[in-house]
């Protein structure tokens, strides 16, 4: 990708124009995350009525049910929000109507569309960014300081176990019309696990080897599987337990990162460091006054940080290509019953 194309001048309060396309869960969050970020000047799209009307009343956004009508106001930036099924389509459009782009995650469910996608903005001189919100929690953000600092040594495991009810994650609505119980549309596991994957790589390092099972378990009506564990090998020398599921209740989330010199285990509410030098469990609280969509704002804040060339990406398309050739690997480590190795290009 050439350096982005700046827009001079635009990019402050509510200068800039942004689109966001779908008005789901997300596309009302990353409407807030705007607002609060102080800009206003917000387009919506959505083929349904009740979620324009929603997010129109909530966030008082301008609304389209025809993206061409969208496009003619003439925004900036454009935010994927559409189930992971339907992210291409939109970026195709995105990038040959020269907008800047923020897909959420997964980017792309296949190899070859992901790989069309990078030829047209290698083409094109917009920002691209491919979504990483786990990159900017602050427990993340200092489990990772944590981990570059050699406090607890050397890493050499890192544990994840995760999971949802799928019929949890949106009570009112249907779970079987939601994406998220449908492999093919990205959901199944697949929207969460690459998040998981995200934060295991940038962690303790790239993907070595691979090995997973990837089951059906509960009789929850998921069109896919409703579980995934995974075995990883890092280059870095670690080794990597991914459990993620759709079916838990009640939700469940842990992680913990092991080093020769002590351990770090954190979840969304608190992040605890043992090391071996004072031998005892230190605690770090989230603040009260913490708010879940401080990630995205920070996320997005990072991302146009990048669009007026201040900041380099965190997550590229290209990161996100060895995301996704993970995940497919996975998933023929379970269908073959074989250990993958990894060869990224």
């Amino acid at each position: 990708m050439r350096a982005p194309g700046l827009l001079a001048g635009r990019f402050e309060g509510d200068k800039v124009r942004f689109l966001i396309i779908g008005c789901g869960s997300m596309g009302k969050r990353r409407a807030r995350v705007l607002k609060r970020l102080g800009f206003n000047d917000i387009l919506a799209f959505d083929m349904r009525s009740d979620r324009l009307d929603e997010i129109r009343a909530k966030s008082g956004v301008q609304t389209f049910d025809n993206l061409e009508g969208a496009l003619i106001a003439e925004p900036d930036v454009l935010m994927v929000c559409v189930p992971p099924h339907l992210h291409v389509q939109y970026m195709r459009e995105g990038l040959r109507s020269n907008k800047h782009l923020f897909v959420e995650a997964p980017t792309a469910l296949l190899e070859k569309e992901l790989d069309e996608v990078i030829g047209l903005a290698a083409n094109s001189d917009r920002v691209v960014a491919p979504s990483f919100t786990y990159f900017c929690h602050p427990h993340h953000v200092k489990v990772k300081e944590l981990v570059d600092s050699e406090v607890i040594g050397k890493p050499i495991a890192l544990v994840i176990h995760s999971g949802l009810h799928v019929a949890d994650w949106h009570p009112y609505e249907d779970y079987r019309q939601f994406y998220a119980s449908d492999r093919d549309k990205g959901g199944a596991c697949i929207d969460v696990l690459v998040h998981e994957l995200h934060l295991a790589r940038w962690l303790v390092g790239e993907v070595s080897t691979v090995t997973c099972n990837a089951r059906k378990r509960s009789s929850a009506e998921i069109k896919g599987f409703d579980i995934y564990d995974l075995l990883i090998d890092s280059e870095d020398g670690a080794s990597v337990v991914i459990h993620n599921d759709v079916v838990q209740r009640p939700w469940g989330l842990y992680r913990k990162i092991m080093g020769e010199q002590g351990a770090i285990v954190w979840d969304w509410q608190k992040l605890e460091v043992f090391t071996t030098e004072n031998g005892a469990w230190e605690k770090t609280v989230q603040p009260e006054n913490a708010d879940f969509d401080d990630m995205y704002v920070a996320e997005i804040d990072h991302f146009l940080g990048v669009v007026r060339g201040e900041k380099q990406l965190l997550h590229t398309l290209e990161d996100e290509k060895r995301i996704l050739q993970t995940m497919l690997a996975a998933e023929e480590s379970s269908l073959t019953g074989t250990r993958m190795q990894m060869s990224f290009q």
